[in-house]
C-alpha cells in the first residue's frame, strides 16, 4: 500500500493553542494509525499493522502523515514533544501461546490452583453466546507446564502473620529443578502474600544472591506481591504470570520503537497508553497494563469530547475496526464502571480496568455457516485481520468479509479506499461471496451481502442493548459516538434496536483512538489490599478506629510516596500530582465489591470515616436498591490514582455554521443497494474534506473520507456542527 500523494492538512479545522508537535499512535488489529499536531496543524495516517516487526507499521503511519505536512520524518521527530502510544498487540501472544516457558514456586498444597482455577473457569472470557454452551464447555490451556509449577513449605495466615519461612536449601533446590527444564522466567506467588510479602522477598532475595541467571536478570523474577498486591489467591497469581508471560515481547517491542524513533532524530519520552485509563513511560508500565489500550482511549476521547464540548452526560460509544467491536458506557458524566471481574484472554487477573466490552466484529469478520446450529449463517468471531486481509484486498484472502459485503452493497468505492492508496479487487469479493454463501443459501450475490451486513449489525446491536439493559439504563435516554474505520459504515444498522437521540462521528473517525491518546493525563495507579473493619454494629467506631486510620493512612501514604518516586522527575514538582482514592468495600456475608470514591485521602477522624462508611451504602442502595444496617462492612482495597495533568490536550476551533446545502461537496453518484425488497439506488456520494460546518447531507447517500466511510441510509440526515463532527439523526 503505498502512501497518499495529495497534500491536505486536515485540521486546519482543529487548533491546538499549544504551539509544538506531538504525535499518538494506535496498533489496531487491522491498521495502525499516527495522529500529528504540529501547532496546531493536525494530519494523519493509516497503514496496515506489520505483525513481525510493529515498529515498521507505526514508522509508516507517521510518514503516511508527514506527507500531508510536505516534510520529513526526520524534521517531524525532531521537533516533537512527545510521542503517545497504544496498541492491543499482546493479547495475540497470549492467544497464541507464544510467550515464555514460564516456573512457579508456589505454597504447598497450592500446586494445582491454576489448573483447577475456579468453578466457572471454563466460561471466563467467552462471549455471552459461547458461555451458553455449556455441553461444549472446555477450560482454557494453562500457560504453564505442570511439571514447571514447584510447591516448598511457607505460610502466612490471613492476617499477614507470618507461621512458616521457607528454608533457603528448599528455595534453591525449587530454582535449580527449574533451570534444568528450561525455564525463563520465574514467577513466586504465596498464600496472603499480599498481606505480608516477606517470605515472597525472602525467595527473591536467596535466588539473587545464589543464582547468577537470577541475579542478572537474564531469568527474571516476578513477585505476586508485587505485581497485583490484592487479594484472591487466583487471580493474583494469574495476573503475576500473565506479567511474566508476555513482559519479553513488550521490552522488545518498546525498545525496539523507542530505538527506531531516536534513530529518526526524537530525544523526548515515549508514553504507553493504559488499559487502566492512564499513560506512563515503558520502565514504569507492567506489560498488563497495556490491555486493551486502544479502545479505553477512545472510551477516553470520547468522554472528553463530550464533556467539554457537547455537554453530553449519557453516551454509548462504539468502535468498529478491522478486527473487533469494542463499546463501552459513558453515565452522568463518566465511564459507568469498571471491570468487576476484569479478565485477560481467559484469565482473571484482579486488575482494574476501565470496562470496555468486546467482541469479533469488524470489518475483516468472516462470514461462515455454522454446521452445529443446522448451518446457520454467522459472522465473526473470526477476522482476516490485515494479512491475508479481506478477499477484495487481493493479499490471499479467501474467506468472504463484512468488508467484501460493503463493497458489494456500493458503500465502499474500489477505486477510493483509504483515500485511494488502496485498490479493492470488487470482482474476486464477489465471487468469494457467491461460492461460499450465495449459492449454499440459494441467493443473488447482492443478497447474501446485505444478510452478512444484518448479521454483524445486530451483533453489535445485541450487545449493546443486552449491556444497558443489564445496568438498568435506557438506550434511549444516550447519544451515540461512533468511529473507528468501519464504525460509520455501520452505525445507523446498529441503532436500530437502540434509538439512541443522536450518533456523533467525529471528524478523524478512523484515527480517533490514536486521536484520544492526545486527551489522556499522565496517570499512574496503585492497588493495595488492607482487609479493614470499616463498620460493625456490635462495636463502638472509638474500639477500632486507630486500627482502621493506621491500616488505611499507611497503605495511602505508602502507594502515594511510589507516585512521587514514578512521577516527580523532570520539570514535574511533587505538588503538581493530583491524588485521588477509591475502595473495594463489601458487606462481611458477601464476596462481590463495591467500588466506591473515597471522600478522603487521609483519615483523620471518626467523621471521615463515618464518611467513607455512607458513600459505600449510598452506592450500593443506588446499585442494588436495598441496604443491610446491621451487617460488618469490610474494606478489602485501595485503589490510588496519581496524575499529572497533560498540557497538551487538543482545543477545537469553532466555526460559523453555512448553509446546509452540500452540493459543492458532491463527487458524483453510484448504484448502492439499501434494502432487500429494493433494487440498486443511484445514490450521492460525497467529499468529507469539501462539506462545510452547517451542511446537511440526505440520506441516502454516502461520505468519503481519507480513513473510513460514512454511510446515511435513507430516512436519516447527516450534518456537520460546528466543531466540524458529523451528526446523524433519524428524519
Amino acid at each position: 500500500m503505498q502512501c497518499g500523494k495529495r497534500i491536505f492538512i486536515a485540521t486546519l479545522y482543529y487548533l491546538n493553542p499549544i504551539l509544538t508537535t506531538t504525535i499518538d499512535i494506535d496498533v489496531g488489529g487491522t491498521f495502525t494509525d499516527a495522529y500529528v499536531n504540529r501547532n496546531g496543524e493536525v494530519a494523519w495516517g493509516k497503514v496496515l499493522t506489520t505483525y513481525g516487526d510493529l515498529s515498521n507499521g507505526i514508522i509508516g503511519s507517521i510518514e503516511d502523515a508527514v506527507t500531508k505536512y510536505g516534510t520529513s520524518v526526520e524534521n517531524l521527530l525532531k521537533e516533537t514533544e512527545i510521542v503517545r502510544y497504544s496498541t492491543t498487540h499482546l493479547i495475540n501472544s497470549l492467544i497464541q501461546r507464544k510467550g515464555r516457558k514460564l516456573g512457579l514456586i508456589t505454597t504447598q498444597q497450592l500446586q494445582h490452583l491454576v489448573f483447577i482455577g475456579r468453578s466457572r473457569q471454563w466460561a471466563d472470557g467467552l462471549p455471552r453466546t459461547e458461555k451458553r454452551k455449556t455441553g461444549k464447555a472446555q477450560s482454557p490451556r494453562p500457560l504453564i507446564d505442570p511439571e514447571m509449577v514447584v510447591p516448598i513449605r511457607e505460610r502466612a495466615d490471613s492476617l499477614g502473620n507470618l507461621l512458616l519461612v521457607p528454608r533457603r536449601e528448599e528455595i534453591i533446590q525449587a530454582a535449580n529443578y527449574l533451570r534444568q527444564r528450561g525455564v525463563q522466567a520465574i514467577v513466586v506467588s504465596f498464600l496472603w502474600s499480599f498481606m505480608n510479602p516477606e517470605n515472597e522477598q525472602l525467595v527473591k532475595q536467596t535466588l539473587g544472591e545464589s543464582i547468577q541467571e537470577v541475579r542478572e536478570g537474564v531469568i527474571p523474577l516476578y513477585l505476586s506481591s508485587e505485581v497485583q498486591p490484592k487479594w484472591m489467591e487466583y487471580p493474583r497469581t494469574m495476573a503475576a504470570l500473565i506479567e511474566a508471560y508476555l513482559h519479553r515481547e513488550f521490552e522488545e517491542q518498546t525498545t525496539k520503537l523507542e530505538n527506531r524513533l531516536r534513530s529518526l532524530g526524537y530525544r523526548n519520552p515515549l508514553l504507553l497508553v493504559h488499559g487502566t485509563g492512564g499513560m506512563a513511560a515503558p520502565d514504569k508500565t507492567r506489560s498488563i497494563e497495556t490491555y486493551n489500550a486502544g479502545p479505553v482511549a477512545g472510551t477516553l476521547g470520547c468522554l472528553y469530547l463530550a464533556k467539554n464540548y457537547y455537554g453530553l452526560s449519557n453516551v454509548i460509544t462504539t468502535e468498529m475496526g478491522g478486527t473487533s467491536f469494542n463499546m463501552s458506557i459513558i453515565s452522568g458524566g463518566e465511564v459507568a464502571s469498571y471491570e468487576s471481574e476484569p479478565v485477560i484472554d481467559r484469565w482473571p487477573v484482579n486488575v482494574t480496568f476501565i470496562e470496555n466490552r468486546s467482541i469479533g466484529a469488524g470489518g475483516g469478520s468472516i462470514a461462515w455457516f455454522n454446521e452445529a446450529l443446522g448451518g446457520r449463517l454467522e459472522v465473526g468471531p473470526y477476522s482476516a485481520g490485515s494479512t491475508p486481509g479481506p478477499v477484495c484486498y487481493d493479499r490471499g484472502g479467501t474467506e468472504p468479509t463484512v468488508t467484501d459485503a460493503d463493497l458489494i452493497l456500493g458503500y465502499l468505492d474500489e477505486k477510493y479506499f483509504l483515500g485511494g492508496k488502496m485498490k479493492l479487487n470488487r470482482e474476486k469479493a464477489e465471487a468469494a461471496i457467491k461460492n461460499r454463501v450465495a449459492d449454499r443459501l440459494g441467493v443473488s450475490v447482492e443478497e447474501a451481502a446485505l444478510a452478512i451486513r444484518k448479521i454483524i449489525d445486530d451483533n453489535m446491536s445485541g450487545e449493546i442493548y443486552t449491556d444497558i439493559s443489564l445496568k438498568g439504563l435506557d438506550p434511549r435516554e444516550f447519544s451515540g459516538f461512533t468511529w473507528g474505520g468501519a464504525g460509520p459504515a455501520h452505525c445507523i444498522g446498529i441503532n436500530n434496536r437502540l434509538n439512541v437521540k443522536q450518533i456523533f462521528t467525529p471528524y478523524f473517525s478512523g484515527v480517533f483512538n490514536a486521536f484520544s491518546a492526545s486527551t489522556m493525563d499522565v496517570k499512574h495507579t496503585y492497588e493495595r489490599s488492607v482487609a479493614i473493619t470499616a463498620y460493625n454494629p456490635d462495636s463502638p467506631l472509638d474500639e477500632f478506629y486507630s486500627t482502621y486510620a493506621g491500616k488505611f493512612n499507611g497503605a495511602v501514604q505508602e502507594m502515594t510516596q511510589l507516585a512521587i518516586k514514578d512521577l516527580a522527575y523532570g520539570e514535574t514538582k511533587p505538588s503538581d500530582i493530583l491524588i485521588s482514592c477509591d475502595l473495594d468495600m463489601r458487606y462481611e456475608t458477601q464476596m462481590m465489591v463495591t467500588r466506591v470514591v473515597s471522600p478522603v485521602k487521609e483519615i483523620r477522624s471518626a467523621s471521615d470515616a463515618k464518611q467513607i462508611l455512607s458513600n459505600f451504602k449510598q452506592e450500593y442502595r443506588r446499585l442494588y436498591d436495598v441496604e443491610f444496617p446491621d451487617s460488618i462492612v469490610r474494606l478489602e482495597s485501595i485503589r490510588l490514582s496519581a496524575m499529572v495533568p497533560s498540557h497538551l490536550k487538543p482545543r477545537l476551533k469553532v466555526f460559523d455554521l453555512e448553509a446546509e446545502d452540500p452540493r459543492s461537496a458532491l463527487k458524483g453518484k453510484r448504484p448502492a443497494l439499501w434494502d432487500e425488497r429494493s433494487s440498486f439506488v443511484e445514490t450521492r456520494v460525497y467529499d468529507q474534506t469539501k462539506l462545510r460546518a452547517g451542511n446537511v447531507v440526505e440520506g441516502p447517500a454516502i461520505v468519503e473520507a481519507d480513513t473510513t466511510t460514512f454511510v446515511v441510509c435513507p430516512g436519516w440526515r447527516f450534518s456537520i456542527d460546528k466543531y466540524f463532527n458529523g451528526v446523524l439523526r433519524s428524519s
